[in-house]
């Protein structure tokens, strides 16, 4: 698979892509409910947790009871998270989605295909 600019761009090692490729999905895996503004490719075993803030919302995403990506949906997204990239959605609300992978010993590339799977859905 070739490494794309985006994916350099945004650190998320082009391996990472590729082993993301290889892993099938498990269609029974939770996805984020209809309403979500994002999609994101979960691999078999992985779970999506949504947690309500009082202007936001944050999803997290766990593979076998440790979390390996988080999702911010709302309108301030924090710039100082490590490893994350920001989604301008052009919408009122959310007017940012805010993606990063967690820091998983042993497992890293998980983490960062996980988050690089995050896309914004087109407005329905």
């Amino acid at each position: 698979m070739e490494c794309t600019a985006l994916s350099r761009v945004v650190g998320i090692a082009c391996a990472a892509s590729a082993w993301m490729a290889a892993q099938a999905v498990d269609a029974a895996t939770p996805r984020p409910d209809a309403d979500a503004p994002f999609a994101i490719d979960l691999p078999q075993g992985c779970q999506i947790d949504k947690r309500p803030g009082p202007d936001f919302f944050v999803y997290y995403v766990a593979c076998h009871g440790t979390t390996y990506a988080g999702v911010y949906v709302g309108n301030f997204a924090d710039r100082s998270v490590p490893r994350s990239r920001l989604i301008k959605t052009g919408r009122q609300f959310p007017a940012e989605i805010q993606v990063w992978s967690v820091a998983v010993p042993n497992d890293q590339a998980r983490a960062d295909a996980i988050a690089a799977s995050v896309k914004l859905r087109p407005n329905r």
